[in-house]
């Protein structure tokens, strides 16, 4: 199965990387576009997604099984958590 803007893949880390071992995301639900975004927090363990995108925005957190939450912030909320 191939990704698409609908659906992305997304490897649970407590299994691996292995070829065919990953779930499908769809956690973006009012824009699907925003599933390849939230994938690539995801496998990239980053604790933070800045972004402007009110879709995004309005989840507040990614939490998917087997990923460390990914919390989503605004620039403005970003800097002042970079000033602290």
């Amino acid at each position: 199965m191939t990704s698409t803007a609908r659906h992305a893949r997304c490897w649970p880390r407590e299994r691996g990387n292995l070829e065919g071992d990953y779930q499908e995301l769809a956690i973006v639900p009012r824009a699907a576009k925003d599933n390849l975004i939230a994938a690539a927090a995801l496998e990239g363990q980053v604790p933070y997604l800045v972004s402007r995108d009110e879709d995004l925005l309005s989840l507040k957190v990614l939490r998917v099984p087997g990923h460390r939450p990914v919390q989503i912030v605004g620039r403005r909320a970003f800097l002042r958590l970079l000033a602290h």
